[in-house]
């Protein structure tokens, strides 16, 4: 049983005569973030933002509980564990006895979230005399209460059903697909209705089970991530284009760029979409507007924010910082100049410098060199008229022994 915004009430599982009931007390998904849960109206554990407390009942009907801290380790993300990946790979705790680190759970996933076979077997703390604890390995009939794994969503086993309950839909690892349609199928018209996290699990996330989401950045919406600026450092480049004879008034030209700057700035390499707002609504193109780039390659797509815009009668720049979830730290602008008797420059000056090892500088630059000379060239073929000159120019930054 989900509530109206998705958010998981109950479960109730049937075994012959026996049901069990799961309560889920939550206000936020996945469930491990920040939920209470019951079974069968008996407290199992309380989350924390490094892992869980397993309440232990002390008294029949769980009317007086112990409690124990659980510690997860989780790859690729920070606390709470909804602003990363979030695989939970290893539960620990301390010792009852000697306060000694006690592993109870290790995980190990498939790409796609299936859990490999042969690493150490799941453990449980279950109450003994009064309010003393002990860790022993559980029987496949009791289980761990606390079944959050993959991605941080909850492994759903019972009837041997083996799969992940997300907020929208469910999900199996072993083939990689959800066997429920995507609610947002209209909107990704060009993705399959079942597949997982568009098929991307190597650079993203699927926490919700509606679409993918770039796992390195602290916020779904663009107006909660984080600037990243490169440094005094960085690679400087330089790139412009001078047209004369234009077929295209230079108010024309600033009034285009003004309304679709994704039509002259998508390229083979990056598609540039339509300016939004902090919350992702359609924007007009201005400062503190967003621009979501797509760009080919694993780990790419992030947003860029526009902060800083001129515009006159014969001059227009916009410049654009990178956020979170991009591989480098870069700031942009873009420029256009009326140089009168038809003749129009357009520019563009970056500033680039990664700071990611999955964008190995040599080749990020390559791909950027051959991004911009396209932008060029739909200024120019927009334009019309005859290209006079094209300038490509990289400064590198200087090294410590030359400074």
């Amino acid at each position: 049983m989900n509530g109206a915004d998705g958010s998981k009430l109950r479960k109730t599982v049937t075994e012959g005569t026996t049901n069990t009931n799961v309560d889920y007390l939550s206000t936020s998904t996945p469930l491990s973030t920040n939920g209470f849960q019951y079974t069968n109206e008996i407290l199992e554990f309380f989350p924390t933002a490094e892992g869980y407390v397993r309440a232990v009942p002390t008294s029949i009907g769980g009317g007086t509980y112990s409690f124990h801290y659980i510690f997860n380790y989780a790859d690729h993300t920070s606390t709470p564990l909804s602003t990363g990946l979030g695989n939970i790979r290893l539960k620990y705790t301390a010792h009852p006895q000697t306060g000694e680190p006690q592993s109870l759970e290790e995980n190990h996933y498939y790409p796609f979230g299936l859990t490999h076979d042969g690493y150490q077997p799941h453990h449980d703390i279950i109450g003994l005399e009064g309010a003393n604890v002990t860790i022993i390995p559980t029987s496949p009939n009791v289980g761990d209460p606390y079944k959050y794994k993959y991605q941080g969503q909850e492994f759903q086993d019972e009837l041997g059903l083996n799969w992940y309950s997300f907020k929208w839909r469910n999900y199996m690892s072993d083939i990689g697909r959800f066997f429920n349609p995507d609610p947002l199928s209209e909107k990704y018209a060009y993705q399959s209705h079942y597949n997982f996290s568009e098929n991307r699990v190597i650079d993203g996330r699927e926490l919700e089970g509606l679409e993918w989401e770039n796992f390195r950045t602290t916020g779904k919406n663009p107006g909660s991530l984080k600037m990243k600026l490169p440094t005094s450092d960085a690679q400087r480049q330089h790139y412009s284009v001078a047209v004369t004879n234009s077929d295209v008034s230079f108010s024309n030209l600033k009034s285009s760029f003004k309304e679709s700057p994704q039509k002259f700035l998508t390229n083979s390499k990056a598609t540039f979409n339509s300016p939004v707002d902090g919350e992702g609504n359609s924007s007009n193109f201005e400062t503190g507007s967003y621009i979501k780039i797509d760009i080919k390659g694993p780990m790419n797509n992030a947003y860029v924010k526009v902060v800083g815009m001129e515009d006159k009668d014969d001059y227009m720049s916009a410049t654009f910082a990178t956020m979170e979830g991009h591989v480098e730290k870069g700031k942009i602008t873009f420029r256009l100049y009326d140089e009168g008797n038809g003749d129009i420059k357009f520019t563009i000056n970056s500033m680039s410098e990664v700071d990611m090892g999955l964008a190995p500088e040599k080749y990020s630059r390559e791909q950027q060199t051959k991004s911009w000379n396209e932008v060029l060239s739909n200024i120019s073929k927009y334009l019309g008229g005859e290209e006079t000159k094209r300038e490509s120019r990289v400064v590198e930054p200087k090294k410590e022994e030359d400074k």
